[in-house]
């Protein structure tokens, strides 16, 4: 088993089409329902299939050894544990955004206008 620069950007195309697909059709379903605006639905679903034609470009540069090997011992192991991490992360976000969002202006906008106010009323003297 020799390791070329087909199989390397096999196994680069099998780890990445999982988070790629799902994350590109998450993503995109979020801002079409946002914007209501279908396109981004579209945008998800083709992005979506592109994942696929990912997954079985790299099985045929892997080859049925190693894509075998690599699907069975590292992609079902680590892959959905980073998605499951990512959507975890996304979730949270999206859930205390506002919270988060408010503490970001107070704490830069609000501050800057408070000490630029003080600053420009002591010149004004």
């Amino acid at each position: 088993m020799t390791l070329s620069l087909g199989v390397i950007t096999g196994v680069i195309l099998l780890f990445i089409n999982i988070p790629f697909g799902l994350g590109s059709l998450t993503y995109f379903m979020y801002l079409g329902k946002k914007n209501k605006n279908k396109k981004f639905y579209y945008i998800g679903f083709l992005l979506y299939f592109v994942s696929w034609l990912m997954f079985f470009a790299g099985l045929y540069l892997c080859g049925e050894s190693y894509s075998k090997f690599i699907i069975k011992n590292y992609v079902v192991k680590y892959v959905y544990w980073l998605m499951a991490a990512a959507l975890l992360v996304s979730v949270i976000a999206y859930i205390f955004r506002k919270k988060i969002f408010r503490k970001i202006i107070r704490k830069f906008i609000i501050q800057k206008k408070k000490k630029h106010y003080f600053i420009n009323n002591k010149k004004n003297r």
